[in-house]
């Protein structure tokens, strides 16, 4: 132990600390230590809000929903046109099939059958008002007596 030096032990001369025997209010104490956590906290928000990462991830997000809203607005699109275009043929094979069905035959015999009745009862009114005409007993006028004598 001899090669090795002494230790010194320094001592100052230090006041120890004292508070100030001001009275303070509690509250404004509380008051001051909550307005220094609020400034540090907004001052905190504020450089988050203002550095590039945040700038960074916002663009992203923003490209990331347009994208999607793109691709979705797109895919509800062509579903709306192959909903459409499957109804569409259905629609077209239901008329075809029952154009198919239909007997126009037997179509065409009731509309001329039907025209026919029609024909037949316009000209039985027609020949009952001549026979009417030709039955009723003619008056002279007198214009025609004058043109007689």
């Amino acid at each position: 132990m001899t090669n090795q030096e002494p230790i010194k032990i320094i001592i100052e001369d230090e006041t120890p600390y004292k508070p100030e025997n001001k009275q303070t209010n509690p509250r404004s104490v509380v008051n001051d230590a909550g307005q220094k956590i609020t400034g540090a906290a907004k001052q905190s928000a504020q450089t988050v809000w203002n550095s590039d990462t945040r700038r960074k991830i916002t663009q992203q997000l923003n490209e990331s929903l347009n994208t999607a809203v793109t691709k979705g607005s797109k895919a509800i699109s062509t579903k709306v046109a192959e909903t459409t275009e499957q109804t569409v043929r259905e629609q077209t094979a239901a008329v075809q099939s029952k154009l198919q069905d239909v007997d126009w035959t037997h179509e065409a015999k009731s509309g001329i059958s039907a025209g026919l009745k029609w024909l037949s009862t316009q000209l039985t009114d027609l020949s009952e008002r001549v026979v009417e005409k030709n039955e009723t007993p003619k008056t002279k006028s007198p214009s025609d007596k004058d043109q007689t004598g």
